[in-house]
């Protein structure tokens, strides 16, 4: 068949050879007609022809370039080179871009290409029905999946990889960037596939894939795939709510060399979070300071801070949190170890005075009955006191539990720290009163500044006062996260969101095991915590040195003077004024893991702690990014959904949770707004109206 030469050459300016051309031409897939030329669409997973098409006018208008079927659903172009086995191979990789040429320039280069007809074009609108009152009635069936294209929604791509390819300029097109993250949050939510982007370079000529095929090879493009970037549904909500992602690494240059040398190494043999590590080394330092060592952060004041921290791993279950915790956890262990031993001295020789007590006891006892003593001048041998098992950490959280621990460690002058696997287990049991006790939310709020308390005891009416504090270390899930400390939104700050240190980490495993002619060691941080452990010189308090502690005022001003943004929220602002106190305190710590004698705290040690902070700060303007770029009822909403574990609800429903807070005929826009930002999609239910499929 003879072709003009407008349609060979409209697809050699996508680089189509003649011999890849020929066989669309003479397979009848590509037909040339006076006005157009008409390519038909293959089946997806067989090599027939459909009834889809389309046509390119050559004599297009302004707003009318090609012709589509009219009340077809869109499909899924496969260039004919491509085996339909690629496709529902789920080992196979797909490549989806926009535009019929650009898929069969790909797959002619040798990479396995599909193409949408457009950026929309894997939805679709339902076509209603009339109903026998000739009212627009919804469509006909309750599949949820009805607005999305069959090919797509029909298509089993669990684990599949998924690359994504648009033009250049789709970052200066909002609808396009918006249709391409709303396309990948529908693969990873309910396709479960893995998304990859590929962003081809932005420059001042606009580029598709074909023409950066023709342009710069297929090496070129081939290193775009290999760099391609992973997305999640956190990033597309960041991105569609107009977010950046705040990304900071882990300062590890505020420890002294061999500390930080044995971080870089445990990151590497244990293929873990390097954030982690540094955390938990900060922890565990902090845990042998406490009760021992201060910093009096302003002397005019006399502001007083004490080594104290929370921290949250924040992470998935395969991010190794257990294995980063459990190198701080077994320092202590061993330490604890050593009280055990002086403990049972201690016991060994309270048995011995109990025992001679009890002699002393009975005769004094036969003394009275043979009168040979005076009670009211003869007073009763006194029992001796039993020592108190120490411990370092506990896993018990229940303040009986926390109080009892403290007052056994007095005698030793350290603190209880909680090393915890699960934070879950601790933030569950904030005032949730059980029969045997419970924890409390106030005792904690207190602890944290070690203020004095007064705890009455469980079954009796007796009383201790206390200065309770505790160090906190502990791993938990995002979404666990969520139903915890975030249960409420970001609208109340109750004091607990804004104590805590949020490390997180987008490490993943990359399955490599390192050889080393070296065994696995932690000399290095535990010669620092024996250091500690042992200091004699308690309790301590430093202060700044001179230019330190105008840094530290500087420092405090520019923190007071951010929060005053209406910009931030009170979530925020809160959470920044807490860290005037942790500068102190990670100042305090590090200093004393660097020099134990030396009184004043320099400026370079304020600046690593601030450093410390700074990436805390990050990390906790990245777990609230989804919350604080929602209006308060669409993040009301958010909770809700996810506080009940909705994967999907009308508006109507969404309504009814509250009707104190949702405005009649007002859930449909908030469920509109949450969906164009990447949290679910609004399709048509059969109840004639729509529903919302909840992402999280």
């Amino acid at each position: 068949m003879i072709v003009p030469d407008f349609t060979r050459n409209d697809f050699k300016k996508s680089g189509i050879s003649d011999i890849t051309l020929d066989e669309y031409i003479n397979n009848g897939y590509l037909i040339d007609a006076p006005d157009y030329w008409q390519l038909k669409y293959p089946n997806l997973y067989e090599n027939s022809p459909t009834d889809y098409y389309n046509s390119r006018l050559k004599n297009p208008t302004e707003k009318r370039k090609y012709i589509k079927p009219k009340d077809m659903p869109s499909r899924l172009f496969r260039p004919l080179a491509l085996s339909p086995n690629i496709i529902s191979n789920r080992n196979e990789y797909i490549i989806i871009t926009e535009g019929e040429k650009k898929a069969i320039k790909a797959v002619q280069e040798g990479f396995n290409c599909i193409a949408l007809a457009g950026v929309w074009a894997w939805k679709q609108k339902p076509k209603p029905k009339e109903n026998d009152n000739n009212d627009i009635d919804d469509i006909d069936t309750d599949n949820t999946t009805a607005d999305i294209i069959p090919d797509i929604s029909n298509s089993d791509f669990e684990n599949k990889i998924i690359y994504l390819c648009y033009d250049n300029d789709m970052w200066l097109k909002p609808q396009v960037k918006q249709a391409l993250y709303q396309f990948s949050a529908y693969l990873i939510a309910e396709k479960k596939a893995i998304v990859k982007i590929i962003n081809l370079p932005q420059s001042s000529e606009k580029l598709g894939l074909d023409d950066y095929l023709i342009k710069y090879g297929d090496n070129e493009f081939k290193k775009l795939l290999d760099n391609a970037e992973n997305i999640d549904l956190r990033k597309i909500q960041q991105t569609l709510s107009g977010k950046s992602d705040l990304k900071i690494d882990f300062p590890v240059e505020i420890f002294p060399e061999k500390i930080k040398n044995l971080a870089i190494d445990l990151h590497k043999r244990l293929d873990a979070p390097l954030e982690y590590i540094c955390c938990t080394f900060l922890s565990t330092v902090s845990m042998l300071m406490d009760y021992r060592f201060t910093i009096n952060a302003n002397p005019s004041s006399n502001w007083i801070e004490y080594p104290i921290i929370w921290c949250a791993l924040v992470g998935k279950p395969s991010q190794k949190k257990t294995p980063c915790l459990k190198i701080g956890k077994k320092i202590l262990d061993k330490f604890e170890a050593q009280l055990q031993t002086i403990y049972k001295e201690k016991l060994d020789e309270y048995n011995d005075k109990l025992f001679k007590y009890k002699m002393e006891l009975k005769e004094y006892k036969k003394n009275i009955e043979d009168k040979k003593i005076n009670i009211t001048i003869e007073k009763p041998p006194k029992e001796p006191p039993k020592p108190l098992k120490p411990h370092l950490t506990i896993q018990n959280a229940t303040v009986e539990a926390l109080y009892t621990a403290i007052a056994s460690n007095k005698e030793y002058t350290y603190g209880v720290g909680l090393f915890i696997d699960e934070l879950s287990h601790l933030l569950n049991g904030f005032n949730q009163y059980k029969k045997g006790g419970g924890n409390d939310k106030e005792y904690f709020l207190q602890a944290w500044c070690r203020d004095t308390q007064t705890i009455v005891r469980k079954g009796s009416n007796e009383d201790i006062t206390i200065e309770a504090s505790h160090n906190i270390i502990g791993g938990i899930q995002p979404k666990v996260l969520d139903n915890t400390l975030f249960l409420k939104g970001i609208d109340s700050t109750e004091g607990m969101l804004e104590r805590w240190l949020y490390c997180c980490t987008d490490y993943e495993e990359t399955g490599d095991l390192p050889e080393y002619d070296n065994n696995y060691e932690v000399f290095a941080i535990q010669n620092c915590c024996e250091k500690i452990f042992e200091y004699k010189k308690t309790p301590k308090e430093y202060k700044f040195d001179k230019k330190a502690h105008n840094h530290f005022k500087y420092l405090c001003k520019t923190i007071t003077e951010s929060v005053k943004s209406d910009n931030k929220t009170d979530l925020e602002k809160s959470y920044l004024l807490k860290q005037k106190s942790y500068i102190a305190r990670i100042a305090l710590i590090l200093h004393c893991i660097e020099d134990l004698d030396k009184p004043e705290i320099s400026k370079d040690t304020l600046n690593n702690a601030f450093k410390v902070s700074n990436y805390f700060i990050c990390c906790f303007e990245n777990l609230i990014t989804d919350r604080i770029t929602l209006n308060k009822t669409e993040d009301y909403a958010l909770n809700l959904l996810r506080l009940k574990g909705l994967k999907e609800i009308t508006p109507s429903a969404l309504e009814k949770l509250n009707t104190s807070r949702f405005k009649k005929g007002e859930g449909k826009a908030i469920l509109e707004n949450l969906a164009s930002k990447g949290y679910g999609r609004i399709c048509k239910s059969g109840t004639r109206g729509c529903k919302f499929i909840f992402y999280g």
